[in-house]
């Protein structure tokens, strides 16, 4: 009977050192896994773009200090900067961020060398293992472009001191070579009453419209004309070009319209 006692005691103290070593070993390895996360997160250095905006919402600029919440949220706005600037070698200045809105996941910016500071979207969408990125950056490039060809055709065809182009852009394709079939647009231009007369100036848009159409411009599409005083042109701009229109803030308007098959028309008044 003392031997079946001293048995049992043996089995159980063996038992309970077996428990101990597991329960031993699998607080090293928790341990060992949080050191590990601790450590990561401590070795995380924020760059000075994303302290300056946590700064700016009242928050540590420090990541340890962060909720994990926070954390993901500064790691996605550096990560979709960083995809801007690779993409379209430019500066961009920070706007805002949704993590979670209507439209997904969502970054706005400004490109730095923009004179309007025109919003830019990033939206940043799962593929599989892996982040892909969608922008409208392009849209304003596409618009500049197009703009800069109108205003630098004027330029070269008039004695007007300054004029202001504005666009509506409807749909858009960045690979095409010709500016003007990059994009199927509306154009408002606003220029100096300088052009001559009646007929020299009919004459003149009639050949601007006609430019346009050999140039590349997709059928159908729209040109105004806008013929303004010198005063008025001044202060006309992307701002105040809506308030100049219904205004009635010019001299003369002009409708130009081009139909699918090419066919122009020209209304004055």
């Amino acid at each position: 009977m003392k031997k079946l006692i001293l048995m049992m005691v043996m089995i159980l103290g063996c038992s309970l050192c077996s428990c101990e070593k597991v329960e031993k070993g699998n607080r090293i390895d928790e341990e060992v896994a949080n050191g590990a996360e601790n450590k990561e997160n401590s070795m995380r250095e924020l760059s000075e773009r994303q302290k300056e905006i946590l700064r700016s919402m009242d928050l540590p600029d420090n990541y340890n200090s962060l909720t994990n919440r926070q954390k993901t949220s500064i790691i996605a706005i550096e990560d979709m900067m960083v995809y801007l600037e690779n993409k379209y070698e430019k500066k961009f200045i920070y706007d805002g961020y949704v993590a979670d809105g209507v439209d997904g996941e969502y970054l706005t910016a400004i490109c730095e060398d923009d004179p309007y500071g025109r919003i830019i979207t990033v939206n940043r969408l799962v593929d599989k293992n892996d982040f892909k990125y969608e922008d409208d950056f392009q849209n304003i490039l596409i618009h500049d472009e197009y703009v800069g060809e109108i205003v630098k055709h004027i330029d070269e065809t008039s004695t007007v001191d300054r004029c202001f182009v504005e666009i509506d852009i409807f749909s858009t394709d960045y690979d095409q070579d010709v500016v003007f079939k990059k994009a199927d647009a509306d154009s408002l231009i606003f220029i100096e009453n300088v052009l001559g007369g009646k007929e020299e100036t009919e004459k003149y848009i009639e050949d601007f419209v006609n430019w346009m159409c050999n140039s590349g411009a997709h059928f159908p599409f729209n040109v105004n004309f806008y013929l303004q005083s010198k005063e008025d042109l001044k202060d006309t701009s992307l701002y105040t070009y809506k308030e100049k229109i219904e205004a009635g803030d010019y001299v003369y308007r002009y409708e130009c319209s081009v139909s699918e098959d090419g066919k122009i028309s020209i209304i004055g008044e």
